[in-house]
């Protein structure tokens, strides 16, 4: 119950303080940088065994200290290998800290999410509203690799607004480095160059139609490239 105390405080404060601070123009950074502190206050600094996604993270995070870069449990035949040597590296740092991980990822995520805020949304306390309540700030408790990568998509978001195909391309590859499946969102520079219209529409409507049809063939054959207990996963 506790924790979903502090989530509506979250979502009160989101409101309230949006309804008080400035939301446009340079004044908005404020409300920004206090959202900020208080998402990264809370998902950096809570429990650390939240969940069991988070205790077997915590539990290569210590391993990873006595082990080599390209150690196979390390490197993981480069699948994830971005996210297994951050974890080393901060691991040897801080002599297997965990909470200074989960605090370094919240910060990460923190900060790609308030450049995108900041940059293009017309209010900065609806995008954190939408936040919260969509559920990407509580992914983030758990999902840590899956976060992170995200926070790398939503610079690579900024590059598309940007049009600078070099920079975003190379940020959804170190994404991809930590979450390997953030690589499907390499072909988004050029979808959002097509000009909606008509046949435009049609098209993605066919090509969901196909992937609806055939979701369960696709999620088999992505299944067994990605992960070992295939069936464990399917059920």
């Amino acid at each position: 119950m506790t924790g979903v105390r502090v989530y509506w405080i979250i979502v009160v404060a989101t409101i309230l303080l949006g309804l008080i601070m400035p939301q446009q123009g340079y004044g908005k950074k404020y409300y920004i940088w206090v959202m900020a502190i208080i998402h990264t206050f809370v998902c950096g600094f809570r429990y650390m065994y939240l969940t069991g996604d988070l205790r077997n993270y915590a539990a290569d995070y210590y391993n990873y200290r006595s082990l080599g870069w390209f150690n196979s449990e390390v490197f993981q035949e480069g699948r994830n290998t971005g996210f297994a040597w951050l974890m080393k590296f901060i691991s040897g740092m801080t002599n297997g800290n965990f909470q200074i991980l989960l605090l370094v990822i919240a910060i990460i995520i923190e900060v790609a999410l308030a450049i995108l805020i900041y940059r293009y949304s017309p209010k900065p306390w609806m995008s954190y509203l939408v936040w919260n309540c969509m559920g990407f700030y509580i992914f983030g408790f758990s999902a840590i690799k899956q976060a992170l990568a995200m926070a790398f998509l939503m610079i690579a978001m900024v590059y598309i607004f940007e049009e600078r195909p070099k920079a975003f391309v190379i940020t959804v590859l170190i994404a991809g480095t930590i979450h390997t499946p953030a690589l499907i969102f390499l072909p988004a520079y050029w979808i959002c160059k097509f000009r909606l219209n008509t046949k435009v529409i049609l098209s993605y409507l066919v090509f969901a139609g196909i992937v609806f049809s055939f979701r369960t063939s696709i999620v088999e054959i992505m299944t067994d490239l990605y992960y070992d207990e295939t069936s464990f996963v399917m059920n």
